[in-house]
Formats: structure tokens, sequence, C-alpha cells
């Protein structure tokens, strides 16, 4: 049920909205107010197989309203959906360990991060919903599903391989005909561990030296290597060279981060 929700125009006029999910809530939804800013990850190795995303929450806050309910020492409890222009953009679980409680003023502000999920799953073991390993052949794109479902976010994957093998035609999904047997996903040790999600899910996509992103409603598989070149319509600079659109802010200033961070 969701408890908070943010509501918020942005100087161009686009509305953003982010709501705050409690399960053990019933009651009517609060509106208070706040913003989001949302960001990716960047990495020096563009082959960095999981690409995350974050959010951060600010929601002001006062001696009647000071959302300590939104702390909880349990992971994934909060579930939050930012929406930009009716568009989900992200979505994850609340970090409760951003919240504080000013004792000098009647008025502050709360900040909490907000994660995707994706940095559970080295922590989850590769198993099913009932806790038992996975048994038998599946395909690579079934092993990707299951493997993310853990994290407690439920997306559809999104994938551009572009690898086939001899004989697979080039209308047909790679991760869909290629099978493994699951049984494999055990560590080399006397127990015989089975491996966590992330190990998974890396194994998978170290084989075609692809990523995985995290993007709105979709986890998004694409090879870095064969990304197409985008070049944009519009020229940016500085607003003292009359350029419009300018860079915002008193620090125009260009540099480059992991391509793969940006997309």
């Amino acid at each position: 049920m969701v408890k908070y929700t943010i509501e918020y125009d942005d100087i161009e006029g686009v509305t953003h909205s982010i709501t705050i999910d409690d399960p053990s809530f019933s009651g009517s939804n609060t509106f208070v107010n706040g913003r989001a800013f949302m960001s990716y990850s960047t990495t020096d190795d563009v082959l960095e197989p999981i690409r995350g995303a974050g959010l951060k929450i600010e929601m002001d806050a006062d001696q009647e309203m000071d959302f300590s309910d939104l702390y909880n020492e349990l992971e994934r409890t909060f579930k939050v959906i930012y929406t930009r222009d009716s568009v989900i953009e992200f979505q994850g679980f609340l970090n409760s360990e951003g919240y504080f409680e000013s004792f000098v003023e009647d008025r502050w502000v709360v900040s909490f991060d907000v994660v995707d999920g994706l940095g559970f799953l080295k922590d989850l073991a590769f198993v099913d919903s009932n806790g038992l390993p996975f048994l038998g052949k599946m395909t690579q794109k079934d092993v990707l599903t299951n493997a993310l479902a853990r994290c407690g976010i439920t997306k559809t994957i999104n994938d551009s391989i572009n690898i086939r093998y001899v004989g697979l035609s080039n209308f047909e999904n790679t991760l869909e005909n290629v099978y493994v047997l699951s049984d494999r996903y055990k560590k080399d040790d006397e127990e015989q561990t089975i491996m966590s999600c992330e190990e998974v899910i890396k194994d998978i996509l170290d084989s075609y030296t692809a990523v995985l992103i995290s993007k709105g409603t979709e986890w998004r598989i694409v090879r870095p290597n064969f990304l197409e070149t985008f070049a944009p319509s519009v020229t940016l600079g500085s607003e003292i060279n009359g350029f419009y659109p300018h860079h915002c802010n008193a620090n125009q200033t260009i540099s480059f981060k992991g391509s793969l961070g940006a997309y």
C-alpha cells in the first residue's frame, strides 16, 4: 500500500512523482514535499557486467511528520517507484540508514538512498522461490530471469546480444535458445555450495562480453563493443557564447565518464 507520495514539476514543466510503499500500512496516501535525484553507476571498466542505478530522495520533515516510520532494520521493506512525465524511470528499495531527526530545528530535510536491488544478489543463492536448487536444463534467459527475480524487483529482460550459434536464425533470440545445466552452478568446494545469483549472472554475461543495466521497467542486456553511434541533433555549449540549450549552473564544464554508466 502506498504510504507517501512526492509530486512536483521541474523548471521545464515535467512532472516527477515518487511513491513509497509500506506492505504493513493500511490507510490513506499522504502527499509530502520532496524531490528526487537519479544516477547511474560509473566504472573504469567498460565490460563491468552488472551496472546498477540509484535514487536519492529528500523530504521536508517537521515535528509532526519526521518519517521515523520509514526506519526498518530489514532490507527490501519499503518499495519506491519514481516516474518522470508518467514514465517509470526507477524501481527500488528504500535504505533506512539515511534517517535522522533534528533536536535543534523544527523543520529539516530527511535524505534517503534508494537501491535497485542488484547489490543484494551477491548474498542470495541461486535457488527457486521455495529455497530449493534448480535441476535439469534451463535456457540462459530463464536462468537470468530467476536470478534477477531474487532481488525483489519484477522487470522484463530486454536483450541485444547479436551473437548466434551456427544454424540459429537472425530472427531468434540467443538467450532463449542456448541451454545450460542448472546443476553446474555450484562452487568447487567440499560442500558444493550453490553459487550466488550475482555469480550466475556474471557467468552468462561474461561469455558474451555483455553487460546488464537497470533501466525503468527493464533489465537491459547489451554488448558495449557493438553499441551504435549516437549523434545528437543539438549542439550544447556555454551560455556565455550564446548557445541554447546550454550547460546549466555556474560550473559549465565537460567531462568524460564510462559510457555504459551514462547509457
